[in-house]
C-alpha cells in the first residue's frame, strides 16, 4: 500500500474527522478498487431485494403460454389458410404480370406508366408475402385479419381483370388513347 499526494482540481472535498478535531486531515479520493467496490456492494443490495422466486413463477407462467400457443390445432388451421391465400395471391399476380407485358407490348404511350405499376405491384406483393408470412402463424381462420386478406386478394383479383379488359379494349381499339373512348359501339 502507498500514498500518493496529488493535486485534483474540480474534486469535491469529503472530511472524515470531525470539525475541530485536533488531528490534521488530508482529503482523499477513493481509488478505481474502492470504486469497484462500491458499486459491487449496491448491485449485491439490489439483487438482495429482487424476489427471484415470483420471477421464476412469471417465467415458468410466460413459458406455459408459449407451449400452449404453440402446440394449438387453431394455430396449424391459421398456417394452412394462409398457404393458400398466398398461392392465390400469387396466381392472381401471374395473370396481372401476364396481362401487363401484353399492353406494353401493344400499346407504347402506356407502356412506362404500366411498368411503374408493376414494379410497385411487385414490391407491394413481396411486402404482401412478409406480411403473411409473419401473420400466418398468429391468426385464426375466422379472424377479422383472414377476412381483410381475402377481401384485397379479390380486390386486387378484380383490379387485374380490370387492366385485362383495358387491355383488351387498347388492343381492339389503338386510337382510343389519343381520341377517347367511343361510346357510340355500347
Amino acid at each position: 500500500m502507498y500514498v500518493a499526494l496529488d493535486i485534483v482540481p474540480n474534486t469535491p472535498i469529503q472530511m472524515v474527522a470531525p470539525p475541530g478535531s485536533p488531528l490534521q486531515e488530508i482529503p482523499a479520493v477513493p481509488n478505481t478498487l474502492e470504486q469497484a467496490q462500491a458499486v459491487a456492494v449496491r448491485i449485491f443490495e439490489r439483487l438482495d431485494k429482487v424476489d427471484f422466486n415470483a420471477v421464476f413463477t412469471q417465467m415458468t407462467g410466460m413459458l406455459d403460454s408459449i407451449r400452449q400457443i404453440t402446440t394449438s390445432p387453431s394455430l396449424r388451421d391459421a398456417i394452412n389458410h394462409s398457404e393458400q391465400t398466398r398461392e392465390q395471391l400469387d396466381h392472381t399476380l401471374a395473370g396481372a404480370q401476364q396481362t401487363l407485358n401484353t399492353v406494353n407490348g401493344q400499346v407504347r404511350p402506356l407502356s412506362e406508366s404500366l411498368q411503374k405499376t408493376s414494379v410497385s405491384a411487385d414490391a407491394a406483393v413481396k411486402q404482401m408475402r412478409l406480411t403473411l408470412g409473419t401473420v400466418q402463424t398468429t391468426i385464426e381462420p375466422n379472424s377479422p385479419i383472414n377476412y381483410q386478406a381475402i377481401q384485397t386478394l379479390q380486390d386486387v383479383s378484380a383490379a387485374a381483370h380490370s387492366i385485362k379488359e383495358l387491355a383488351d379494349y387498347l388492343q381492339r381499339n389503338p386510337s382510343a388513347i389519343v381520341r377517347g373512348r367511343d361510346f357510340s359501339q355500347d
